[in-house]
């Protein structure tokens, strides 16, 4: 055991609490020493703002009292979840030189109402610590180590040119990151903020390989913007940087636009319009590269609001037909009597009302590029049929035309309806079903994918135009529980939409608990739950709270005790304060 695990058991045994725990922070940010659940800390950059960053503002011994509601806390980013009730801290010296701060940092309203019923004793132990380890050279060599490195690297960074720099932790937030790396991500001119985690810059799949240690291969290429970047880990073993990897990239080479120049508008690259980690996303994704090329009927099926447009896009992107535009028809939007026009056109007189100069349909118009059939379900057994022979002969008649017309459409269909069980029921084509599903691909709902709601919500936020440059979105810990809790009936479709409705409403770019829309929390009766359950009274609600405490894992219990959401149980809280 070295000198700082000593002297942090033995701190941990002094103070008996399990629930107060003590911890260094250097200048840098990141904490050197922890006890108790603190340790888990060790290595990490601490939330910007938090007071034990902010040694410059501490005189002697600060207390700050509940934190989620102290003045000088409100600069703090994790001000929202911190998990703390009361917090000193005390600058750490050597010489006349500050090279960090202590804290003891108590959980719990027991811990709270211990602490400050004896605070002057409680303070004068924690700057008995820290003058005591001000005099072992292992602590105050780390922190001025560290102090040295942070200055080191300031500079490394200022001066690296057009060679990108990422510096991040091993808790994967930024560091460091330097103009030339935010350009090359896209960044542009936008404040990149520490602590912002790193996967908001990079694929968690390529995040996975750089902090592969025991990866042999060491660079790695990834395509952004219209460009090849090269990734490669650097080592920062002799700067003691905690566990801390360094990034290096670099600009291969600029890639040639995926379609020529044409009077459409250029296309999102083409796979990373599919957000998403999951296994079966990644699937969708390898599937779409492979058969994009071929010119074979393609089936999507999935949940309405999947995003099934999107993967057609996707492939139409992808292929050689990319330099026309992809013509898109919901088969269930138009009736049926109209469907046939619409779809095949029709000649001069075909019927009363029709133009003088008849009209092109949509095979026509999708010829040399792609035809997206969506809600392909709902088309009648009559036009079926005359799909099929399109697909077979690869011609078509206009509505009162006499002459074929020759097409080259590649066709993808979508449904969100079982296709073959409307098969076995009669009511779908059976020749025509195994026509189309030549390549398959099915979508999954959004609650079966619940590890891609926070990205896809990130993703939507980032997309908000509302936003100026370097006021970045903050979503509470408690909104995305609640985000990934619901079941999603419109999938990302609906996603998409409460997010865009949380953005209008929150202030100062915090979304809360109070940016949900209503239906998220509870419904209009005061008295019961959206599962028709009774709500406990303010009486269970404040029973809960006084044996659970208001720290966050303590209202998690509350909550579950009370067989109520997280977030219903932050409406009730809101609510009780708001009346008293």
């Amino acid at each position: 055991m070295n000198t700082i695990e000593g002297l942090s058991h033995l701190i941990e045994s002094t103070i008996a609490m399990p629930e107060l725990q003590f911890g260094i922070v250097g200048t840098d940010g990141i904490a050197v020493v922890g006890t108790n659940g603190y340790r888990m800390k060790v290595g990490t950059r601490r939330p910007h703002g938090c007071y034990l960053t902010r040694p410059q503002y501490i005189n002697d011994v600060e207390i700050i009292r509940d934190p989620t509601h102290m003045r000088g806390c409100t600069d703090c980013e994790a001000v929202a979840v911190c998990p703390y009730s009361v917090v000193l801290c005390t600058p750490m010296t050597r010489g006349s030189q500050t090279v960090g701060v202590a804290g003891l940092l108590g959980m719990g309203n027991g811990t709270n109402d211990t602490v400050l019923k004896d605070k002057a004793r409680w303070a004068q132990y924690l700057a008995g610590i820290a003058a005591t380890l001000g005099r072992y050279s292992q602590v105050t060599g780390i922190l001025e180590a560290r102090d040295m490195t942070d200055k080191m690297l300031e500079n490394t960074f200022r001066l690296s040119g057009k060679q990108g720099l990422i510096l991040a932790g091993n808790d994967r937030r930024v560091l460091r990151l330097n103009q030339a790396a935010k350009a090359m991500l896209g960044q542009g001119g936008e404040q990149v903020d520490y602590n912002r985690p790193l996967d908001t810059l990079l694929p968690g799949r390529v995040l996975d390989q750089l902090y592969d240690a025991e990866r042999e291969e060491k660079n790695i290429v990834l395509r952004q913007n219209d460009k090849l970047l090269s990734l490669s880990r650097a080592d920062t073993g002799p700067l003691n940087l905690a566990g801390a990897i360094a990034i290096v990239v670099g600009e291969e080479h600029q890639i040639a636009p995926s379609r020529p120049k044409t009077g459409y508008p250029p296309a999102i690259p083409a796979l990373d319009c599919i957000i998403g980690e999951d296994a079966s996303i990644q699937n969708v994704k390898g599937i779409i590269a492979r058969v994009a090329g071929h010119p074979l009927p393609i089936l999507i099926q999935g949940d309405s609001g999947t995003g099934k447009e999107l993967v057609a896009q996707a492939i139409h992107n992808l292929s050689g037909r990319a330099a026309r535009k992809m013509i898109a028809v919901n088969c269930a939007a138009i009736p049926d009597t109209l469907l046939e026009s619409e779809l095949f056109g029709y000649e001069r007189g075909a019927f009363t009302g029709a133009s003088s100069s008849g009209k092109r349909g949509f095979f026509e118009l999708a010829s040399g590029s792609t035809l997206f059939l969506d809600e392909i379900g709902d088309m009648s057994l009559t036009n079926q049929a005359k799909l099929l022979r399109v697909l077979e002969q690869k011609q078509f008649f206009r509505l009162g035309g006499q002459q074929p017309i020759q097409v080259d459409v590649r066709i993808i269909a979508a449904t969100n309806a079982p296709l073959a069980e409307l098969v076995r029921k009669k009511k779908f084509r059976e020749d025509l079903f195994y026509r189309l599903n030549v390549v398959p691909i099915h979508l999954k709902p959004l609650r079966e994918r619940r590890g891609d709601i926070p990205i896809l919500a990130d993703y939507f936020l980032s997309r908000c135009s509302s936003v100026p440059p370097g006021s970045p979105w903050l979503m509470e810990e408690e909104v995305r529980q609640v985000l990934e809790s619901y079941p999603w009936p419109g999938n990302i479709r609906q996603l998409q939409s409460v997010i865009g409705y949380m953005a209008a409403m929150a202030k100062d770019y915090v979304i809360d608990l109070d940016c949900l829309p209503e239906a998220f929390l509870q419904p209009d009766s005061p008295s019961y739950n959206r599962d028709g359950v009774r709500r406990p009274t303010e009486k269970e609600l404040l029973e809960a709270l006084g044996a659970f405490g208001r720290t966050t894992e303590g209202k998690k219990k509350a909550a579950e005790h009370l067989g109520v959401s997280l977030a219903t149980l932050y409406r009730m809280i809101n609510r009780f304060e708001a009346k008293t």
